[in-house]
């Protein structure tokens, strides 16, 4: 886990909670991104407050949804499990209601796909019908032509 946080310091928040308390694993969490601070045991934040930071301010924007734990209650400004509950539940029915609408315009693309196939099929069809038509008249047109210079002769 030291070489996790070393490489990226927000890995400090997949750690157990024997690691969040381990003074050097935090710290170099926090040497390589100081806001993973907000991860480190309630005791380690705790020590950092009584040194002047603010941590609830620093923290609470960038944990809008982590959950805590009874053991770990949540600083002051940062929402409480309730809240994050419910926070997720909302953006899964907004996430649902999303896919629902695109499965919908999927759906509708599909349709339009299949009318403008047909109307490219019948216009395609006029054109050949004219094209043969038009043909046809040349044909008759070069026989008549034909004729006439036969009877001439």
């Amino acid at each position: 886990m030291l070489a996790a946080v070393q490489q990226d310091g927000r890995a400090l928040y997949y750690a157990s909670a024997e690691l969040k308390a381990d003074r050097e694993v935090v710290l170099a969490a926090v040497q390589q991104n100081g806001r993973a601070l907000c991860f480190a045991s309630a005791e380690l934040r705790a020590d950092v407050s009584r040194g002047g930071a603010n941590l609830a301010q620093t923290c609470a924007p960038l944990l809008p949804l982590v959950p805590h734990t009874v053991s770990d209650p949540p600083m002051a400004g940062m929402p409480s499990a309730k809240d994050t509950k419910d926070e997720l539940t909302k953006l899964r029915v907004e996430l649902r209601t999303a896919e629902k609408t695109i499965t919908e315009l999927t759906a509708t693309v599909e349709g339009e796909k299949g009318r403008t196939a047909a109307a490219v099929s019948v216009a395609v069809a006029e054109l050949t019908t004219k094209h043969a038509q038009e043909l046809t008249n040349k044909y008759q047109e070069g026989a008549n032509f034909a004729m006439q210079l036969l009877n001439r002769s």
